[in-house]
């Protein structure tokens, strides 16, 4: 079981307006936090804590996540990947520097979100990998490597939010690294009751079975601008 922080009833440094979901930055220990609010009825919160779990096993670089309450709030408690000094430049963002029409306030069904860009702009924009990060194998060499690492993830997560505010560079000074992977709470059937979850792991409908389930989870990455859906986040 993970605990969780009870947090002190202070005022929130700011509001993060990025985002569905309501989030506040608190400053603990003189270090900023973004505290997130779970919709009700959804299991967002502790999708986020156990992702970040499964990351670590992993080896992935990855937000860090507890569970927590404030104000009488549930929500999860996650430290600011970014160092001080530095800026989180996200993936629309990120794309639009070198595509000049690319739709970056687009949110959904952004078919320009292809692998082959994403790769265009990690392998020709001086971009490394995370500093203070070793890889836990050879697997992973380059950054475009390791944004795959972040995708093989999703998949086993069943995570279909990878749209292009859900991924990101950061910037200090000179240095533009890949930013950890975060925001996973669209992950592990976090939307469904728990009646739901446990009739798709034992019924013999093959239609409604957990294995066509994840079966049918889609990114929100496209392989060509021309396709009509995302990839699939199994294939």
């Amino acid at each position: 079981m993970f605990p969780i922080i009870s947090l002190v009833d202070d005022d929130p440094d700011s509001h993060e307006p990025l985002g569905t979901k309501e989030k506040y930055w608190l400053r603990i220990d003189d270090q900023l936090h973004l505290f997130k609010i779970g919709r009700p009825g959804t299991g967002e919160n502790w999708s986020e804590k156990i992702v970040a779990e499964l990351a670590e096993l992993l080896g992935l670089p990855h937000a860090k996540y507890d569970l927590a309450m404030w104000r009488g709030q549930k929500g999860v408690l996650s430290p600011d990947i970014v160092p001080k000094g530095g800026e989180l430049i996200l993936g629309n963002e990120s794309l639009a520097a070198i595509y000049p029409n690319y739709p970056k306030h687009k949110m959904r069904g952004v078919q320009d979100h292809t692998l082959g860009r994403i790769h265009t702009l990690l392998t020709t924009q001086s971009i490394t990998l995370p500093p203070d990060w070793h890889p836990p194998g050879d697997s992973i060499v380059t950054t475009y490597d390791l944004f795959l690492g972040y995708l093989l993830l999703d998949a086993w997560i069943a995570n279909q939010d990878r749209h292009h505010e859900n991924w990101g560079v950061i910037q200090r000074n000179s240095q533009r690294y890949l930013a950890p992977t975060f925001d996973h709470a669209a992950s592990l059937g976090q939307n469904e009751t728990d009646a739901i979850r446990q009739k798709r792991l034992t019924t013999k409908d093959r239609r409604r079975h957990i294995s066509t389930y994840v079966e049918r989870a889609r990114s929100a990455v496209y392989e060509t601008k021309t396709d009509n859906k995302p990839l699939l986040t199994l294939v």
